[in-house]
């Protein structure tokens, strides 16, 4: 190729196509989200197989608070999964509920007394809710870390029997959302990829 033009025409195609491919292309360094942090509760504490907690996880995605309930039975009708959270000065219930064959998914600050319907969903053995950490009234992404939590599984809407709990009695159960390295000296957590 021996026209000077047609040279800078060709430099200037291949430096605007990389520049294209430069911004479509994630960056090997960027932060992928950190798997949930999980605990287990024995089986049969309780009789209803939808009530039976069995693992809890929690996790921050895509800037929210994930809590994901896992029972030991199929969810049927008229139950209710609520995460107990605080953080800092901050405290939040997360409720996933299945009433009358209508699911819903609610955040009750209990700091403030308000309540934000958020979204989740129930299939099969398990309840998620996810709470944008923007609604949580406080904390940002960027500084929501750790987090102390206890849950609880319960019958509603005149429906019988036990509700089952976990990490509601004994030591305080904390989980780590970001797992950074080195590791941050938040204390006693169940760390991100953890089951305990």
């Amino acid at each position: 190729m021996s026209n000077p033009s047609a040279r800078v025409l060709v430099a200037v195609a291949v430096l605007g196509t990389a520049a294209l491919l430069g911004r479509l292309v994630t960056p090997a360094h960027a932060e992928a989200p950190a798997a949930p942090a999980t605990l287990r509760d024995p089986a049969n504490d309780v009789r209803a197989g939808d009530v039976d907690l069995r693992r809890i996880s929690v996790s921050k995605r895509d800037d929210a608070l994930v809590v994901r309930f896992t029972v030991r039975g199929p969810i049927t009708n008229n139950v209710s999964y609520t995460a107990s959270v605080k953080a800092g000065a901050g405290s939040w219930a997360l409720v996933a509920r299945r009433s009358g064959t209508i699911d819903s998914f609610l955040l009750y600050n209990l700091s403030t007394g308000m309540t934000t319907p958020i979204s989740g969903v129930i299939a099969g053995r398990s309840a998620t809710v996810r709470a944008p950490i923007d609604s949580l009234g406080g904390p940002t992404n960027a500084t929501l870390g750790r987090v102390q939590a206890y849950f609880r599984a319960e019958p509603v809407g005149g429906r019988g029997g036990d509700a089952d709990r976990a990490a509601a009695t004994g030591p305080t159960v904390f989980f780590c959302l970001t797992d950074r390295q080195p590791r941050p000296k938040w204390g006693p957590c169940i760390w991100p990829g953890q089951v305990r």
